[in-house]
């Protein structure tokens, strides 16, 4: 499928988003700390 350079951009940027977050959803697994992580 072909983007426009906005378009791809847009894309590119939601992939980096979702990428961060699931590195730090494994980080935040580590903790053993009483508190509550929120994951969105």
């Amino acid at each position: 499928m072909d983007f426009t350079p906005e378009q791809e951009n847009y894309y590119l940027s939601k992939v980096k988003g979702f990428e961060g977050e699931v590195q730090f959803d494994l980080l935040t697994e580590q903790l053993r700390s009483d508190c509550l992580i929120l994951n969105d």
